[in-house]
């Protein structure tokens, strides 16, 4: 008989062995169902303890949900399964519910097995802050630099922007399921000290105390002291009117404070000296955006250096940083303008009346100019305006025609604006335009100063060299390039022609043989291997009279030369021949200055667009450096 039931236990086991696999077992007779069909959940003292229950026949789980205030380390699983049917581990055991338990359910004919997933959920335990989710100002902006959570030690640190009021701040954050915190979050409180928060589990047996600590971003000025001076024998700093912003002086500036109709508000608060900078700021407050803005009591006018050291908003806020002399609601004169092509890109300007556009010039450098700080400077001289960065000329500009560039008393204005068409970056901001100096020198030597020119840059400036007979005329020039893209038309270039005015060889642009002109003539010639500086070209020309019927009227052109094309048109007429010793020159002396080159070349020429009876003479081109 022991011999029996030795065997019997035997394959007994074999079978639970076999089912811990999921294979498929050798059938025998009997039921082959797999199924749970009712549960229990009881105590360590067998004490029924469940309050739900749901089994899925799908999924191959029982979700088990038990009464208040029960260890679901220590509880008893029971369950009905199909007729004949065994399971492992065995039913009733005291087991840990803390995570899933497997269980096993082999079938009555030992040929199936079915693996199911038993969960007991109970109320959580923990009382934890999981994530920050946001902090907001009293404008419902948020403020949030970082954050950083600390579970050991049951803490929070949290930075905001450094112009963020810690007094009034609404904090958001996710903490455990189903627990409950005092005070309330997404609501005003003072985080100027810490803060603590009670956290109270789900299950209410756990109660943590939490501290919430708020600061303030660190404010980090990076200056690496780069500056350059003066000679003092040629300038001769004025007090009066130069700050080192150790302080706010208002004597010396006023503060903008206005509402405005464009992007910004202007606040006197968005102005403030610390740390030995002046820092005007560029914020967002509420659906508007504020900014700081100064301007000098005291004027600049001529003979004069000013050097502003400065150090820009950051590119990326999408903001504009400037340095301007200003007149009322004009700025004659922009020494510094950031542009959105580049972190290291700004542009200097000029204006006349009604606001009306002279000339510009962008300056492209190596630097990020929001990363450090550099010196930009504005000599204004008797006809002349030199424009520095970082002690080096960027852009030369002849004031002969525009005297009160150089004349005009003019007011500083510093400050912060909006770039056309964009919105500021709210994650950049608040940005900082930090200036760290405004220094205003005067002239010791007040003489005008008188330019002196170089030589002739243009080959074969009056077309005195040319292939072709020099009585017919010819279209090769040497050293010029002549383009023409309509016709019946030519251009030739004249040797005494008609024996007039003997001194020429002139170069025409017309009808040929009596017949109406259709034409569109360049004739231009490329000047390479140039120092950057300014030139200034030169040249005589006229329309024969009952010829100009040229639309639009020709032109003098300079391009190519790094800044925009420069041009002038051709106005006056006289006859095609006339007698130089007793007949008025028809020819008038026709000149582009400021021509700043930067990138070392120019292109020079003339167009000629005709469509009908057009003739035109053109002669003796010059194109000089010009040096003060």
């Amino acid at each position: 008989m022991k011999t029996i039931i030795l065997i019997i236990s035997t394959l007994f086991l074999t079978l639970v062995s076999c089912s811990e696999t999921g294979d498929q077992l050798p059938s025998n007779a009997g039921n082959k169902e797999t199924l749970i069909t009712s549960v229990d959940l009881k105590d360590i003292n067998d004490i029924s303890v469940l309050l739900s229950s749901e089994i899925d026949t799908v999924n191959n789980t029982v979700t088990l949900i038990p009464k208040d205030d029960i260890d679901k380390r220590n509880l008893k699983f029971f369950a009905t399964l199909s007729d004949g049917a065994l399971s492992k581990p065995i039913l009733g055991a005291l087991t840990d519910f803390s995570n899933p338990v497997s269980y096993t359910v082999i079938s009555e004919s030992r040929g199936i097995t079915r693996n199911w997933t038993v969960i007991v959920i109970t109320k959580n335990e923990e009382a934890l802050i999981t994530s920050i989710n946001d902090i907001k100002d009293e404008n419902d902006v948020s403020v949030l630099v970082s954050s950083e959570i600390d579970i050991e030690n049951m803490t929070a640190t949290i930075v905001v922007k450094e112009r963020a009021d810690r007094k009034n701040l609404k904090l958001s954050a996710s903490i455990s399921e189903g627990a409950s915190i005092d005070p309330a979050l997404d609501t005003y409180t003072d985080f100027s000290l810490p803060v603590e928060f009670s956290i109270t589990s789900e299950d209410g047996k756990t109660v943590n105390k939490w501290v919430i600590n708020v600061v303030n971003d660190e404010f980090i000025d990076h200056d690496s002291g780069f500056d350059y001076d003066l000679n003092p024998s040629e300038w001769i700093l004025d007090d009066s009117k130069s700050d080192d912003f150790d302080n706010w002086d208002e004597t010396k500036w006023s503060s903008f404070n206005e509402t405005s109709s464009g992007i910004f508000d202007y606040n006197a608060e968005n102005v403030f000296s610390a740390d030995g900078k002046l820092r005007i700021v560029a914020d967002i407050a509420g659906e508007k955006y504020s900014a700081g803005k100064i301007k000098s009591t005291f004027e600049i006018g001529e003979n004069s250096y000013v050097k502003i050291r400065a150090k820009t908003v950051n590119f990326q806020a999408k903001v504009t940083s400037s340095i301007r002399l200003q007149n009322e609601d004009i700025a004659p004169i922009t020494i510094m303008e950031t542009v959105s092509a580049g972190p290291g890109t700004f542009s200097s300007s000029l204006r006349q009346a009604e606001n009306i556009s002279i000339d510009s010039k962008t300056t492209l450098t190596d630097a990020n100019l929001s990363e450090d700080y550099h010196v930009y400077g504005l000599e204004r001289r008797n006809e002349l305006l030199r424009f520095f960065f970082d002690g080096k000329i960027v852009w030369e500009f002849e004031t002969s025609q525009y005297p009160g560039l150089s004349e005009q008393l003019l007011n500083m204005v510093i400050g912060i604006e909006g770039q056309k068409d964009t919105n500021p970056n709210d994650s950049r901001l608040p940005g900082y335009l930090l200036i760290d100096y405004v220094e205003v020198y005067n002239a010791v030597n007040t003489d005008e100063i008188t330019p002196t020119y170089g030589k002739n840059l243009v080959v074969n400036p009056g077309f005195e060299a040319h292939d072709g007979d020099p009585d017919m005329g010819t279209n090769n020039p040497e050293g010029w390039s002549i383009t023409r893209s309509s016709s019946p038309s030519d251009v030739w270039v004249f040797k005494d022609w008609r024996g007039s005015d003997i001194s020429h060889s002139r170069f025409h642009i017309g009808m040929v043989g009596g017949e109406l002109s259709t034409c569109d003539y360049v004739v231009s010639q490329k000047i390479n291997n140039l120092p950057d500086g300014l030139y200034r070209l030169e040249f005589w020309a006229y329309m024969v009279e009952g010829n100009t019927e040229f639309d639009p009227l020709p032109r003098l052109f300079a391009r190519g030369y790094g800044g925009l094309e420069k041009n002038i048109e051709i106005e006056n007429d006289g006859p095609e021949a006339y007698d130089p010793n007793t007949d008025p020159s028809p020819w008038t002396k026709y000149v582009i200055n400021n021509i700043y080159v930067r990138n070392g070349s120019c292109e020079i020429g003339v167009q000629a667009v005709a469509n009908g009876k057009a003739r035109l003479f053109v002669d003796d081109f010059s194109f000089h450096k010009v040096n003060y």
